[in-house]
């Protein structure tokens, strides 16, 4: 097949150094290896699930461990409530998590 259409992207240099090793472990050239990653990639949809709430919701809770990591290490007694109680969080959060895209997953295949 010949070839006649140009395309232009911009890489940094360790992209490109990459790009390079890789073709040349493959012992191809750079235009034959993005071409074989564009063509043996799979797309997949994003998952449709709230991502900002998703990331402030363990953002508090990152913040939450730190409160107890600085109480412990300033006190040198860690609070136990405390600590189960983000625990506790953060496997509901998990789940939440964990269910949100079972339930989009499978919303994908019922289309």
């Amino acid at each position: 097949m010949k070839y006649t259409k140009t395309i232009f992207f911009y890489l940094n240099d360790e992209e490109l150094k990459d790009l390079d090793e890789e073709a040349d472990i493959a012992g191809i050239t750079r235009s034959e290896y993005v071409r074989r990653c564009i063509n043996e990639t799979v797309m997949k949809p994003t998952v449709n699930i709230n991502y900002v709430e998703l990331t402030n919701e363990a953002n508090e809770l990152v913040e939450r461990f730190r409160v107890v990591a600085d109480r412990a290490w300033h006190s040198r007694v860690l609070d136990v409530p405390m600590f189960r109680k983000v625990i506790q969080d953060t496997q509901i959060l998990m789940t939440n998590i964990k269910n949100e895209l079972i339930k989009e997953i499978n919303h994908e295949k019922q289309k």
